[in-house]
């Protein structure tokens, strides 16, 4: 797809698009546009906390368009390897018995400059600089990305517990306990469901808060802790982060 049809296409998902895909200046392009982006979102951030929301915010996502493999060898044995399919394989599959593709190995790694980013085994002062001095704001270290949780106030589930021989829905008595853990961490625990809660017999957890709609006129910036999507893969792909961490 040309930018024009990607532009057309993530217009219409609601975000504001902006391309990178200079290859002479990609670094100095890429910070500008990632410079473009901070402020949008903090505009956006801004006005959401301020009590006057934009209705439809429209976020900002980068496309970024780099040659597939870009940096690998270009060329081996006479076969494209850089922006072509072989470059999603292993592109030098034979570096152990080749001198060809051991050499091409060899300079592809030589190309990041190792010795000048890690002199001694350390990184390099220029690269230490770049370092967020709070160590949460350094990707590998914040929470998030290792699945660190906030503290919870976790209800007794034995209060919610059935005497012996009752018989109850389990997912109606998990709603009723998920109703009182959302009350009392009202801003540190949302659910994400993949289907309808009510449909599912949890509808319990609308007993102290509701649905969160962006777009809705009437549930917008009221604090909704529930997040309802059908679409069983966008919500997996939250699992995998953050929300699942909030979630458990």
């Amino acid at each position: 797809m040309d930018n024009q049809e990607l532009s057309c296409l993530f217009s219409g998902y609601g975000y504001q698009p902006c391309f990178v895909d200079n290859l002479e200046d990609i670094d100095a392009n890429l910070q500008a546009a990632l410079e473009w982006a901070v402020k949008e979102i903090l505009t956006i951030q801004s006005a959401a906390r301020s009590g006057d929301p934009f209705t439809k915010p429209r976020w900002p996502m980068i496309v970024l368009r780099t040659p597939k493999g870009w940096g690998c060898p270009k060329k081996m044995h006479g076969q494209l390897i850089e922006g072509s399919f072989r470059a999603h394989q292993v592109p030098l599959p034979n570096a152990k018995s080749d001198p060809d593709e051991l050499q091409a190995l060899q300079e592809w790694l030589l190309s990041y400059s190792p010795k000048e980013l890690l002199p001694e085994g350390h990184l390099c002062e220029a690269a230490e600089q770049i370092l967020p001095l709070h160590k949460y704001k350094r990707l590998g270290q914040n929470p998030i990305s290792w699945h660190g949780r906030m503290d919870l106030n976790v209800p007794q589930w034995k209060d919610y517990a059935l005497s012996k021989g009752t018989e109850a829905s389990c997912l109606k008595s998990a709603g009723a306990f998920l109703n009182q853990a959302l009350h009392v961490n009202k801003h540190s625990l949302r659910i994400f469901s993949p289907d309808e809660l009510v449909s599912n017999k949890l509808d319990a957890v609308f007993e102290h808060t509701s649905r969160n709609f962006q777009w809705d006129q009437y549930s917008r910036a009221r604090g909704g802790q529930v997040v309802e999507i059908l679409s069983e893969h966008t919500c997996q792909g939250n699992f995998s982060d953050s929300s699942w961490s909030n979630f458990h």
